[in-house]
């Protein structure tokens, strides 16, 4: 398995996802952003073990595919409450709330390639 693509992967969303609305300032964003922001460092640390040695980590991979299933579900939600609004700016000619949503839409499908292959390879979601 390329447990290193997935680190790359993760990286690039994890960046992606904290430099989305950092440019409004601290008071803008809600503690819940800031608390949940470190979690977003669990899954390339998990891959990162896996890719050491997935046979002593392989009891991860379940983990790893509930937090992706979970993730999804997230963006999901995210997607489905701002797409209206996105779409009344775009027709007044702003564009700029598309840009958001069309990478949200891009990780939640890589978020469920990677969850499917994790379970795949982990074969249980809860034991």
């Amino acid at each position: 398995m390329r447990y290193p693509l997935f680190i790359v992967y993760e990286l690039l969303r994890l960046f992606f996802l904290l430099r989305q609305n950092a440019a409004l300032g601290p008071m803008i964003l809600p503690a819940g952003w800031y608390a949940a922001a470190p979690l977003l460092c669990v899954v390339p640390a998990l891959f990162f073990m896996l890719s050491v040695d997935e046979t002593a980590y392989a009891h991860w991979l379940p983990l790893v595919t509930l937090i992706k299933a979970l993730g999804v579900a997230s963006f999901a939600f995210y997607l489905f409450t701002s797409v209206p609004n996105a779409f009344s700016f775009a027709t007044s000619g702003d564009l700029r709330t598309l840009k958001p949503l069309v990478g949200v839409a891009t990780f939640a499908i890589a978020d469920v390639m990677v969850g499917v292959k994790c379970f795949t390879r982990g074969r249980a979601l809860c034991r």
